[in-house]
């Protein structure tokens, strides 16, 4: 048993309902990933002039020698892309179930740690991040949607 008092001044934001057992987080396109310069990683992206403080197992020696001054090595580093859930994505869906289902992406791109954005069919759209603030102010965002579409 529980009981609570009730302050009628008080305002109220319910989230949707989220979409049980909907699909998978939208493509993010090439495969997911996009690839950055990096110090170390898996795959040499090119070789650059020597800048001091590079790290001496960096430096491409065979490549130094051939050339007339030192070559480090920089590296690509796999990074993954930024999902966009885009009320276009879901608009064949019925009102409410678009909303459930955008509110089911942002609860999987918030829990394996994606970084997302969300772009909605009235109000402004909110850049890519991630975190506790974000998906609150994404779910704010679908809670506040109207009832009806104008």
């Amino acid at each position: 048993c529980a009981w609570s008092w009730l302050w009628q001044g008080q305002g109220w934001l319910v989230y949707p309902a989220l979409e049980v057992n909907g699909p998978p987080l939208p493509d993010r396109g090439e495969g997911g990933h996009r690839a950055k310069p990096a110090s170390a990683g898996d795959d040499i992206h090119q070789l650059r002039p020597y800048r001091h403080g590079d790290a001496q197992h960096a430096i491409a020696w065979k490549a130094s020698a051939r050339a007339t001054h030192l070559l480090t090595r920089e590296y690509e580093q796999r990074v993954d892309a930024d999902i966009l859930l885009d009320w276009n994505d879901v608009r064949h869906l019925p009102y409410e179930h678009a909303i459930s289902r955008l509110a089911h992406w942002v609860e999987l791109a918030e829990r394996h740690g994606h970084r997302y954005g969300l772009r909605p069919p009235i109000g402004r759209a909110l850049p890519a991040d991630r975190g506790p603030h974000h998906r609150h102010a994404c779910l704010d965002a679908l809670a506040r949607l109207p009832e009806r579409p104008a």
